[in-house]
């Protein structure tokens, strides 16, 4: 069983072209013209080149038949009869568009490369993207002779006649004969090939390759294989340079698809069939063995079972399967190589020349668009689809995609947020539009390996700390190497393309030119030896370390391209495309039981005798394969059980469209029958818009607003309050508006319909309670079961934001040519212009940067006074054009593209992202969508998609809490607390791993109505409470403990900070409204974590912690500029001046920023308030925050009752809102002008220019909201907290207390501090240092009894120098265990003390006193 072939299943379609469906009408699906790519376009010479070899799909002349270029001939008016007929087109599997790894292994393991260094040598990793099969056998079976119109033309037809389709020979133009047509005959392809085909053979240049074609048809009896006798291309669909050639039948004529027209010659004459039924067979197989993909060299041992699973392949019916016969499990253990042969088959064709099919679904979907217009724009595929759910669900007329589309619309919030806790729903849609942005690699950072408190950097030595810092900033350094090479390659392309466009550049372009590729290639070598060297400085840190492991940087953003949703028109796609692909061995091949069997039948048999004879490579497989089809052609024939012996083709079948009230499943037509059904494959959209440009400074504002389907509001940007767009630019010419034409292309491809399927029953199968989100009874069954049959189709509006920033995306010509084989790079030698500077060498810079072109001068210097090129997007668009092409040319028009005074309009489906907002503060137009235009008639529809502010380029929201740079050597003093700082070095930088962010811990005491200050690592510093004369009362430096005897306990700068907040907070209303925040917050935040309730703090209240926190915006790259050539001055600019800019030039007018920090509706945030950082040149170590005025979301006034007079307005806290949101501007940093240490340093000024101190929950992340980036987090580590709170002492103050023993004396020995445990007795323990207290219980608290002790005299110091005051009494506290009390009632004898304290909860007895 070794030697059978492999036999791989194509979905064959049948495409009816005739008089009836070319003539068409307004609401029904068009025929496009054919539009083939244009390869003249690749010519480097006098200014043919363009972005794309394809124009879109001309549709203002498609019908009615006798306009439309594809049917009649426009110089004389005749039909094209040679082009009617039935069109066949075979899809090919996935596993011929994708790269499978080579056959052979590698003789030598890959060498690594510098990241953005393009190396030409040979990459053994790089895939082999297969050849598809060259050589394919279509069959067409008459079905009934009968069938045959005019009746008198059968004679002239067998019943079976077959051909065979040359799918890789090449042709040159003047080779083909003067009958070909060369739309229909031949298919123009791009030959890349680099080497000379054979002796005497030369390359094709690009010059010639408008020349080029290929595809060849000839009937199976005039035909035999000659292989390289005539011109041959290497096939590979990966390998053309058009997207659509694989799968659009008029880009693939003679390759993929042929067209059957039924002619016939009568005395030399053609005459072609009115009308006749048949069925189509089609075999591929590749005439030469090595471009097999089972092909596998000698020294390759991998088996065949190993290479399917690379293939994504399986034998149909083994899954599950435990019957699998013995000479399967041989067959897959074998490492031979054996040969493929692809089939499929359609049955019951009817052609007529006259009547159209009885079912045309795009004359359906035509009328569907025309009607209700189902468009939803949004930023995924599922928020364009949740979007249009919701707005069609009513107004569907269809039942069961009605009931769908309710469904979907109750659970829009569940399927993107699949959580019941209300702060994960939040959470989880605010990160939901993480998806809304493309996320490009931010680069590496190492961490520490290994556990314990390695975390916290107790165990790190500083050596360590050093060598691991040292490496963080090379890589970072390196990564931005990366970035900037990469941006120069792209230039260089740019500055080759510029030039390439120009029909005669003039002498000074030449010179301009040379001199900036002279430019660039120096950058790019200056580059390549910094990463050169900073990489073996990475290498020899990594080697001398091995505890340091590689992670990840946060990534850069960048904003997605609309995505433009159609419902109600199904996909093309096979539901199992992207699924295992089921192929099927010899032995499974169904056998006819008749017992007259088809090699007796003479029609068959010739077709037979020459199989045999002109393919003996596969004629066994193929013998089968015709017989089968014979056998399927006369009766329906099912899988035969469970069994894997025999098994039907793959589309042999019928799919589960339904299941009917009784759950019993209802199977669609059989997927290999015509079913009197034209096939309709949606491949590709083309869309054109018009955008308006919307002055950032004065249109827009960021401010927060409810979404339609949101659970909390959103910081958003919106047209501001008292603007009406519509009547501020009815006034305004449309010539003199910065408007701009947008369009583009895009494939339509298979993924997210079955996305959709997989996140719904991801959502039921891990949701064991579904939430009560309005589901009636039965709807969970009803989605599962019918899900597929809500059609639609999505695709991005791919190229929005290119042509915004003056480039264009398309297929193109590029100067480097990739090697399929070797990955090798080569440049092409026509491509070079030496005299421009642009040598090999320089083109070699470019690398694979070549996707996208500059505008250059092929596009109009703008007329008016605005900059076509825009930095950031803010804007409105409308559609002007929205086609739909289907794989056989079938067009659906959204918009009608014939001129008319009146065009037709589009009011799409908006999701909450692109909606406008209605206009608001001018009376009477209040409620209507703030748009360009209204219409009178009715103002509430709105036709414009309104596109917020975002960042054409990558960038990222940079966030991290900071800490000041290393502090100066000086001693810190009495007299000096604030240490001096060298100002010439950033004054904060972010957080290693090590490092404690946190200055400082609050603590609301409410039981004396105040608040305890405590140092980072939990050691008691000060207290304030409300009350005494100044109605607040701050405590001395560290009562009632011992005044710590470490100096840099004391005297750090740290503990300044904290000195700094308690003398503000010593102003009763700062502490007033400083509470009263708190009090705030502590209501929303959300309960800290269970083991923050073994703490004994968790009984006074809620511990927040201090800490410093910066952030910035950056870049990741140099700022873009604009490509078109003379173009004007951007309005605004993301950098205030270029990188290097000598002589500095004024600052530029550039964007800015707002953001916002926290929030109060997202208990998951643990911002409770923060204060603005001093500027950097005014910090100074203990003293880097502006503590006049504090910021919070946290109203004091929202705990007042409703009758109680609440706080007009407030003297220190200011609340967050819109007006005083901080600001960002971007900054970038060009690696090209500083070394790893200087960009670190230029890093850290950067977050240090945006500096705050912030007063947090420790135990959630402080999120930062820009509406241009995704939701920014910071987090607290673990052990930044942990140590701290358990050391803090849960105490207050009590008294005064009457006693009737008086207290003990005071002991030196047992001085309170903050490091000695206070821990309980037994119930019944006394102890000579003791106090009796009434209703307290003794063994869970001590009394903190205070001292008054004369100071201790410096004997260094004289005692009667004039004008010396005498020292403070000193105030000292000891612990005293608190005695247990009887009931009983006595009269103590007196004198009674009264003493004042403070009552603080004992700590645990030690482990090994604990009585067991």
């Amino acid at each position: 069983m070794a030697d059978q072939n492999v036999l791989i299943p194509v979905k064959l379609d049948a495409f009816v072209f005739n008089k009836p469906v070319c003539d068409s009408g307004i609401d029904k699906a068009k025929i496009a013209p054919i539009t083939q790519p244009n390869y003249s376009f690749l010519r480097l010479g006098a200014g043919y080149l363009q972005s794309d070899i394809m124009h879109h799909v001309d549709l203002h002349n498609a019908w009615p038949s006798d306009r439309n270029s594809r049917f009649t001939d426009l110089g004389s008016f005749k039909q094209f009869r040679n082009r009617q007929g039935v069109y066949l087109h075979w899809t090919m599997p996935l596993v011929y568009r994708s790269g499978i790894p080579k056959s052979s292994p590698p003789s030598q393991p890959p060498s690594s490369e510098l990241p953005g260094v393009t190396s030409a040598d040979s990459d053994p990793t790089t895939p082999i993207f297969p050849d598809a099969p060259a050589r394919w056998l279509v069959i067409r079976k008459i079905d009934d002779m009968g069938s045959i119109q005019p009746a008198e033309a059968a004679k002239y037809f067998k019943k079976v006649t077959a051909w065979v389709v040359e799918s890789d020979r090449k042709w040159q133009l003047e080779e083909l004969r003067e009958d070909v047509d060369l739309q229909v005959d031949v298919s123009p392809f791009i030959y890349a090939k680099s080497d000379e085909d054979g002796p005497g053979k030369k390359p094709i240049s690009l010059d010639e390759q408008a020349e080029v074609f290929i595809g060849q048809r000839i009937p199976l009896e005039d035909w035999e294989e000659i292989g390289f006798q005539r011109d041959r291309i290497d096939l590979k669909l990966m390998g053309s340079s058009n997207q659509l050639f694989a799968d659009y039948q008029p880009h693939c004529s003679n390759v993929f698809s042929m067209v059957d027209n039924f002619e016939y010659l009568v005395d030399e004459v053609p005459h072609y069939l009115e009308q006749a039924q048949a069925s189509y067979y089609v075999m591929g197989w590749n005439w030469r063995e090595a471009k097999d993909i089972f092909h596998v060299e000698e020294d390759n041992k991998t088996p065949r079972l190993d290479r399917l699973s690379q293939m994504n392949m399986e034998i149909k019916g083994y899954k599950g399967n435990k019957d699998v016969t013995e000479q399967m499990k041989e067959w897959l253990k074998s490492t031979e190589s054996t040969r493929t042969v692809c089939h499929g088959a359609i049955y019951q064709v009817k052609w007529s020349s006259v009547n159209p099919p009885k079912n045309i679904p795009g004359d359906k979907y035509a009328a569907l668009l025309n009607g209700t217009l189902p468009v939803a724009v949004g930023t995924t595929p599922l928020d364009a689809l949740t979007t249009y759910a919701d707005a069609h669900k009513d107004i569907e007329k269809e039942k069961t995609p009605k009931r769908l589309e309710t469904i979907i619309s109750k659970l829009e919030r569940y399927l993107l947020a699949r959580d019941d806790g209300v702060e994960t729903q939040f959470e989880a849609a605010d990160l939901l539009y993480n998806w809304n942005y493309l996320r490009l690699e931010g680069g590496q950072r190492y961490y520490i390996s290994g556990g314990g408190n390695t975390e916290s950097g107790a165990d790190i030595s500083p050596a360590t700390r050093t060598a691991l810092a040292k490496l963080n900033s090379s890589q970072a350094f390196l990564d931005a190497i990366t970035r900037r090479i990469k941006q120069l390659r792209w230039k260089m392309f740019s500055e080759w393309w510029k030039y390439c466009i120009l029909a005669n550049p003039m002498a000074d372009v030449k010179k301009k030119t040379e001199q900036e590729v002279i430019r660039i290639d120096q950058l790019i070598q200056n580059l390549e030896e910094k990463a050169i060297e900073v990489n073996e400085t990475i290498t020899k840190s990594k080697e001398s370390n091995k505890s340091f492991l590689p992670g990840t940087r946060p990534t850069y953003y960048q904003q997605r391209d609309p995505t433009l949703l159609v419902g109600g028109v199904k996909s093309g796609w096979q539901p199992d495309f992207l699924e295992t692909l089921q192929f099927r061995l010899d032995s499974q091949i169904l056998e006819d039981d008749r017992t007259t069997p088809i090699s007796e039948d003479g029609d068959w048999l010739e077709l037979l005798n020459l199989v045999e004879k002109r393919i003996p490579q596969v004629s066994k497989s193929m013998k089968a394969l015709v017989n089968e089809f014979a056998l399927l052609n006369r009766r329906r024939t099912e899988a035969p059980g469970n069994l894997i012996e025999k098994q039907p083709p793959l589309f042999h079948d019928q799919l589960e469209v339904d299941k009917d009230d009784d759950d019993k499943i209802i199977l669609g037509p059989w997927r290999d029958l015509w079913n009197d059904t034209q096939p309709w494959f949606p491949l590709f959209l083309e869309w054109e818009a018009e955008y308006v440009h919307l002055h950032y400074d004065k249109y827009w504002t960021l401010e927060e607003h409810k979404l339609s389907h949101g659970v909390a509001t959103k910081l958003h940007y919106k047209i501001k309050d008292g603007e009406d767009l519509a009547g501020y630019f009815k006034d305004i010419p449309l010539e003199k508006r910065d408007d701009r034409s947008l369009s583009g292309r895009v494939l339509i491809l298979p993924q997210p319909s079955f996305s959709l399927e997989a996140k719904v029953k991801q959502f039921f199968d891990d949701t064991p309670l579904v939430p009560d989100c309005g589901l009636n009874e039965g709807d969970e069954n009803f989605i599962k079961n019918k899900l597929r049959q809500l059609g639609f189709i999505s695709a991005p509006l791919a190229g929005f934001t290119s042509h915004l920033l003056t480039l264009e995306q398309g297929n193109h010509v590029k100067p480097i040519l990739k090697v399929p084989e070797t990955g090798e790079l080569r440049v092409i030698p026509e491509a070079t212009r030496n005299q421009a500077g642009l040598t090999a060498a320089a083109l070699g810079r470019i690398g694979i940067e070549s996707d996208v072109t500059p505008y250059g001068t092929s596009k109009r210097t703008p007329s008016t006074q605005y900059p076509t090129f825009k930095p950031v997007t803010h804007g409105q668009f409308k559609f002007s054009k929205l086609n739909i092409i289907d794989k056989f040319g079938q067009a659906i028009t959204v918009i009608d593209q014939r001129p008319s005074l009146t065009p037709q309009k589009v009011w799409p489906c908006i999701s909450d992202w692109y909606k406008p907002h209605t206009v608001e503060g001018i009376k009477g137009k209040e409620g209507l969508p703030n748009i360009i235009e209204r219409e009178d008639e009715n103002p509430l529809r709105c036709e414009y998609v309104q596109v917020p502010p975002s960042i054409n380029q990558p960038a990222r929201l940079n966030g991290a809490y900071i800490v000041p740079r290393e502090e100066s050597p000086e001693t810190f003093t009495n007299k000096n607390r604030i240490s001096s700082y060298d100002t010439k070095s950033p004054f904060w930088r972010p957080m290693n791993e090590w490092d404690e962010p946190i200055w400082g811990w609050v603590v609301v005491n409410y039981a004396n109505n105040g608040i305890q200050i405590f140092l980072p690592d939990g050691t008691f510093y000060r207290e304030i409470r409300l009350g005494g004369q100044n109605r607040s009362v701050t405590s001395p430096e560290w009562i009632p403990f011992k005044k710590p005897e470490n100096p840099k306990l004391v005297l750090n700068p740290k503990v300044r900070q904290l000195g700094l907040l308690v003398e503000k907070l010593g102003n009763n209303a700062y502490l007033k409204e400083f509470v009263g925040m708190i009090n705030a917050a502590t209501v929303q935040l959300q309960s800290p974590p269970s083991a923050y309730a073994e703490f004994t703090s968790s009984l006074i209240g809620r511990p927040l912690a201090l800490v410093n926190m910066g952030w910035s915006l950056e870049l990741a790259s140099n700022e873009l500029s604009s490509q078109l050539t003379d173009d004007r001055e951007p309005e605004q600019y993301l950098l205030p001046n270029p990188p290097n800019e000598i002589p500095k030039k004024p600052k530029r007018n550039t964007y800015k920023f707002n953001f916002k920090l926290g929030d109060k509706e997202r208990g998951f945030d643990g911002l409770v308030g923060y204060f603005n950082g001093k500027d950097p040149s005014d910090c100074k170590l203990g003293d880097a925050l502006n503590l006049e005025k504090f910021y919070s979301h946290y109203n004091p006034n929202d705990l007042v009752p409703p009758k109680e007079n609440k706080q007009a307005e407030f003297e220190f806290l200011r609340l967050i809102e819109q007006k005083n949101y901080p600001s960002l501007e971007s900054f970038y940093i060009d690696p090209s002008s500083v070394d790893a240490e200087q960009y670190e340093t230029r890093f850290d000024d950067e977050i240090s220019q945006h500096a705050f101190g912030a007063l947090m929950d420790p135990f959630s992340p402080i999120h930062a909201y820009s509406g241009i980036l995704p939701v920014k987090e910071i987090t607290l580590p673990n052990w930044t907290w942990q140590t701290a709170i358990e050391k803090m002492k849960a105490f207050f103050h009590a008294g005064p207390v009457l006693v009737v023993k008086d207290v003990p004396n005071f002991n030196p020995d047992k001085e309170l501090t903050a490091d000695k445990p206070v821990t309980k007795v037994g119930k019944d323990g006394k102890s000579d240092m003791s106090v009796q207290l009434p209703s307290v219980s003794g063994n869970q608290w001590a009394w903190l009894q205070p001292y008054m002790m004369d100071p201790v005299p410096d004997s260094s110091q004289p005692t009667n120098e004039p004008g010396k005051t005498k020292p403070e009494i000193m105030e000292k506290y000891m612990a005293l265990t608190i005695d247990a009390m009887d009931q009983q009632s006595r009269v103590e004898e007196g004198p009674y003390t009264a003493i004042e304290g403070y009552l603080q909860l004992a700590d645990p007895p030690p482990r090994d006193k604990v009585d067991k």
